[in-house]
């Protein structure tokens, strides 16, 4: 179990924030199998790699919190299960076993491509000057932490990846608690995956 230091970000999570509306696109579908529908009779495991990319700016915060990506990867993989039940997407899921029959479940869903990143949003602001009432425009820097995970599922009966997409979680960070900023992207990223299984959702 070991976590990644890098200072390179997913390209998709750039492309991703250059949007400025209200609601913005969260969800990154990768493969999207038409005749796949989320439903609740359908029963499902959960399996996930045991490494999450950290950046630098990212790893302090992040070993004061979990620790080990093992950590990190434990508590997305149920907070994934429980909001799956929550949401009645799929019927009593069960992380990384067989159900209490002895059979595969329907589907498997895989959580991979852990990624704790930082980024800088740039917006140009104009202000205006009350001694000439001369406007002029100046930049405002926002910082922000990001969570993102890789969300597949494969049809068990056969075999066939139906679907497949990224789903981030993001929020800025405080000086009081830059910990809890990452749980909070976590929690963030984990509700758009099953919202987005359930409804097709991306906007958020």
């Amino acid at each position: 179990m070991k976590t990644i230091t890098y200072r390179l970000v997913f390209s998709v999570l750039a492309a991703l924030m250059l949007a400025t509306s209200c609601s913005e696109p969260f969800v990154v579908s990768l493969l999207n199998d038409k005749g796949f529908k989320a439903n609740s009779t359908k029963t499902i495991e959960i399996v996930s790699t045991d490494t999450v990319l950290v950046s630098y700016k990212v790893e302090k915060a992040f070993r004061k919190k979990y620790g080990t990506s093992q950590k990190f990867i434990d508590e997305y993989s149920h907070l994934f299960q429980n909001y799956l039940r929550m949401q009645q997407v799929f019927t009593v899921p069960t992380i990384g076993s067989v159900d209490s029959t002895g059979t595969r479940p329907d589907y498997t869903i895989t959580l991979d491509h852990f990624s704790i990143t930082d980024r800088k949003d740039y917006n140009p602001v104009l202000y205006n000057n009350p001694a000439n009432n001369v406007g002029y425009i100046a930049p405002v820097f926002r910082k922000y932490f990001t969570v993102s995970v890789v969300v597949s599922i494969t049809d068990n009966q056969t075999k066939r990846l139906v679907k497949q997409f990224y789903s981030i979680g993001e929020e800025s960070p405080t000086l009081i608690d830059r910990q809890e900023t990452i749980r909070n992207c976590l929690i963030k990223s984990v509700q758009r995956a099953v919202i987005h299984i359930k409804t097709g959702q991306i906007m958020f």
